[in-house]
């Protein structure tokens, strides 16, 4: 089990009945399994995880003009 405690990688979101759920993965190199926010340590090779949460950004609109 590692020790030092890294940053989670943030993948992307997902939206369920309106409510924002964040990807995360394991910041371990060799595992890079896909992890729980519910988590402070791996499940999967047992690295310690911290989460920083992403930089919000604005949502652009695309819209077609028919042309």
């Amino acid at each position: 089990m590692k020790i030092i405690r890294k940053l989670a990688y943030w993948t992307g979101c997902t939206f369920f009945h309106g409510e924002r759920h964040n990807e995360w993965q394991c910041p371990n190199k060799k595992c890079g399994m896909p992890i729980s926010e519910d988590y402070s340590n791996c499940p999967y090779c047992g690295q310690k995880v911290k989460f920083a949460y992403p930089v919000k950004a604005k949502v652009i609109e695309i819209r077609n003009n028919g042309g």
